[in-house]
């Protein structure tokens, strides 16, 4: 073995690597995110429940119901309004 080898096996479940990179990219959007406006936990927080329903349909083989549709457009309604 070697270091990149050990690097990479970190990745190797691609759900587990998923969770990883989602991570990495929700610091540096709430980095950005608080230079612009003082509401971006909230935003991030919607954009992280958004990317779970995303994931859990992509991987875990959920289905879209209305409910869950209707949940994610109030959401996005939500985000806008905070903006």
């Amino acid at each position: 073995t070697s270091f990149w080898s050990a690097v990479v096996s970190t990745f190797k479940p691609l759900p587990f690597g998923v969770v990883m990179l989602g991570n990495a990219l929700l610091g540096g959007a709430l980095y950005y995110g608080f230079l612009s406006t003082n509401a971006a936990v909230p935003i991030a927080i919607s954009i992280g429940v958004i990317t779970s329903v995303a994931y859990s349909v992509s991987f875990l083989g959920v289905t879209i119901t209305t409910t869950k549709l209707v949940g994610i457009t109030m959401i996005i309604i939500g985000i806008y309004l905070l903006r």
